[in-house]
């Protein structure tokens, strides 16, 4: 317990979950808050705001087009000053963090690798730092889901820039699920993703030789090959 008498009156209680239109969960699941699943002493919040120029040999920062659903797109990735990124330390991340896009485009969000230790993340992108008992690739996968991407959507404030602001997403629901359950959908919709990843690669390549295919026949056409 802490040694200042005067804890009780700092703590802040976490968000609540702002449950609306949303599906009944299984037995013994629960809807709780972004804010209730999140590290105490890391609060959600944005990253750097000006990034200045770039540096090959500077800290890398993870972007909204970086950020894409559940997935993380290293092309065009950008690195700022380290003594910048210092100014910005509640964002660097350690690894286990949850990322999501809040500004433009949204819809990204992805479970953050150990390796990218250090690394930064700009204004458009909110580090959700979990808790150790929340496996941070199956909370992605829950923020990513249908249902609650479409809470977003609902919540989403502004005109010509949209976005979502911090108050809003420590409020945005998630399932509270064991970590063995996590773990177990976290196996389980990867290997999913997976065999849908292997699929669209295939069907990619079968496009490429469908329209060879069809040049050749147009070009036997044309040379009256064809019969």
């Amino acid at each position: 317990m802490p040694k200042d008498d005067n804890w009780k009156e700092k703590y802040k209680e976490p968000e609540k979950a702002v449950v609306d239109n949303l599906p009944e969960l299984p037995n013994k699941w629960d809807w709780v808050s972004l804010d209730l699943v999140s590290k105490p002493g890391r609060a959600l919040t944005y990253g750097v705001i000006k990034l200045g120029d770039h540096l090959e040999n500077g800290v890398p920062v993870l972007r909204s087009s970086n950020v894409r659903h559940l997935n993380i797109e290293l092309k065009g990735l950008k690195k700022i000053d380290p003594k910048l990124s210092d100014k910005y330390s509640r964002t660097i991340l350690q690894g286990g963090e949850v990322v999501i896009t809040v500004r433009g485009t949204l819809g990204g969000v992805a479970a953050v690798p150990d390796e990218y230790l250090g690394w930064n993340v700009s204004r458009e992108v909110v580090v959700i730092p979990a808790l150790k008992y929340f496996d941070s690739q199956c909370l992605a996968m829950f923020i990513g889901s249908l249902p609650i991407q479409n809470w977003f959507n609902r919540n989403t404030k502004g005109i010509a820039y949209t976005g979502i602001n911090i108050e809003t997403l420590k409020e945005a629901p998630v399932p509270l699920v064991s970590l063995e359950e996590q773990k177990e959908i976290t196996q389980i919709v990867s290997e999913k993703l997976d065999a849908i990843q292997r699929l669209d690669e295939e069907i990619d390549v079968q496009i490429v030789k469908a329209e060879k295919n069809k040049q050749s026949a147009l070009a036997s056409a044309f040379s009256g090959e064809l019969k």
